[in-house]
């Protein structure tokens, strides 16, 4: 009896949600549009809709312009010059042109959503020197920098994470990315939310530097090891070590999509459209002399000086040909295959003399950042969870260093993302002010939202509050 092979355990976790995009639906005939009474109950099946598989290699090759399909002369062929018999003499290369408005997208809303640090806020009876302590240790370890990167990442190729170690005694992070050659399998329990382990794969190389491996670094809540693939098994070459945590040190974020994948379609389209008018130039770039009748004699050289062309023939003629204006029809293609885009993926592009004479309000910049503070606001819910981890980490790691666990432990922080608009600095102090002043806010919030406040800030200002006895003044 064949003896029942066996496949390795680790390579059954091996696995992950595939990215996909929508595929065009077909209908191969009207049946597939059934008909029904306005009233009548028919039959809830589960969703048939087909996607294609979109793999992380799609999306790098998205984001470098140098990747882009127009550059793929497999896809755009460069075209091949023939003789009189239809033989190829040469190749003449079209014009290629390639635009990094991916990148564009990407940087802009990552910004949008975390080039400010999170709102925190504590609960009204909570501890204010711990919640001060965390804030001002947020800042020491740069969370708010593992946060933007990680969050780049997912924003360009799907997913990112950022995994918390202890080095010399201080909470250090690192930001695992695919452009980085990591591949990220999140674990989950049953609940399908629960991280049950976190698995990182990626390439390795022997001490001599001659070999290569195939590596997974395997995390649960308590420990983790590390394993190179050997033939068809992976072989532990470090033993599950403690590291340290009370659960996996890693938070991981996952995107449906990457940052432009609802506009991919435009940007091929305008890339191809700036192909065909850099191609139509680089034809008309230099003048086409038209010249008929008997006897014209070429020009002559561009030394010459009084140059003239000569022919006997009263019929002869001599003329330039004029390239055919197609700006206005190119124009407004471009134009509205952009403001498309932008639409879509909730990016804004400000031309700088529309704020040109003068400081403009507060009111103003935000109405112009409409389209993207709806689209940060419409993608918080998604990255609340990832950021409570990075809290929940950063907590832990303020606990480790001052040995505090059960005080940091219980200590609950609130927290947001804070939606990045450019503002008017002189509008929000004035109106974080106005607010402290008419009563509608404390103290305590106006120093945590003031532009100018530092973590610290409601305790400094405590220690200036004069007490009321010595408030009073004696008049004579």
């Amino acid at each position: 009896m064949a003896k029942k092979q066996t496949i390795d355990p680790y390579q059954l976790l091996l696995k992950k949600k595939a990215f996909v995009r929508a595929a065009p639906l077909t209908y191969s005939n009207s049946a597939t549009y059934p008909t029904a009474y306005v009233n009548e109950y028919v039959e809830a099946p589960i969703p048939t809709m087909r996607y294609n598989v979109v793999t992380q290699d799609r999306f790098l090759a998205e984001l470098d312009p140098r990747s882009h399909a127009i550059n793929n002369p497999l896809i755009y062929p460069d075209k091949f010059i023939k003789n009189a018999q239809g033989e190829i003499e040469g190749v003449s290369y079209i014009a290629r042109v390639s635009v990094a408005l991916q990148q564009m997208i990407a940087t802009k809303q990552c910004v949008h959503l975390f080039a400010k640090p999170p709102k925190f806020t504590s609960l009204r009876n909570g501890d204010v020197e711990k919640f001060t302590l965390f804030k001002e240790y947020w800042t020491q370890r740069n969370a708010s920098s593992a946060m933007y990167l990680m969050a780049k990442s997912a924003l360009s190729t799907g997913d990112g994470a950022v995994y918390f170690f202890m080095s010399e005694k201080k909470l250090q992070y690192k930001v695992w990315s695919y452009k980085d050659g990591d591949m990220l399998i999140p674990v989950y329990k049953k609940d399908g939310i629960t991280l049950d382990k976190f698995i990182r794969r990626y390439s390795t190389i022997s001490d001599d530097g001659l070999k290569t491996f195939d590596t997974i670094d395997v995390f649960t809540n308590s420990t983790y090891e590390r394993r190179i693939l050997e033939g068809s098994e992976w072989v532990s070459v470090q033993e599950p070590t403690s590291h340290g945590f009370s659960r996996i040190p890693i938070a991981y974020h996952r995107e449906d999509d990457v940052a432009w994948g609802q506009g991919q379609d435009l940007i091929d389209k305008i890339e191809r459209l700036l192909s065909d008018v850099r191609e139509s130039n680089a034809y008309f770039a230099f003048g086409i002399l038209f010249l008929s009748g008997d006897g014209v004699q070429v020009l002559p050289p561009k030394s010459t000086q009084g140059k003239t062309i000569i022919s006997e023939d009263s019929n002869a003629n001599a003329k330039l040909l004029q390239q055919s204006d197609m700006s206005p029809s190119l124009k407004f293609e471009f134009e509205q295959y952009s403001k498309e885009l932008f639409r879509t993926t909730g990016t804004v592009v400000i031309d700088p003399e529309i704020l040109k004479g003068g400081d403009q309000s507060g009111a103003y910049i935000k109405n112009l950042y409409n389209d993207a503070i709806q689209y940060a606001m419409d993608a918080k819910p998604r990255w609340q969870p990832v950021l409570e981890k990075v809290v929940e980490l950063v907590k832990e790691g303020l606990s480790i260093e001052k040995k505090e666990t059960l005080e940091y432990k219980n200590l609950v922080v609130i927290s947001e993302p804070d939606i990045y608009v450019p503002m008017n600095t002189s509008d929000e102090i004035t109106m974080v002010n106005q607010s402290k002043q008419a009563g509608t806010i404390s103290i305590k919030t106006a120093s945590e939202i003031h532009p100018l406040a530092i973590p610290d800030e409601y305790d400094r200002l405590q220690g200036e509050i004069v007490p009321e006895p010595e408030k009073i003044i004696k008049t004579i």
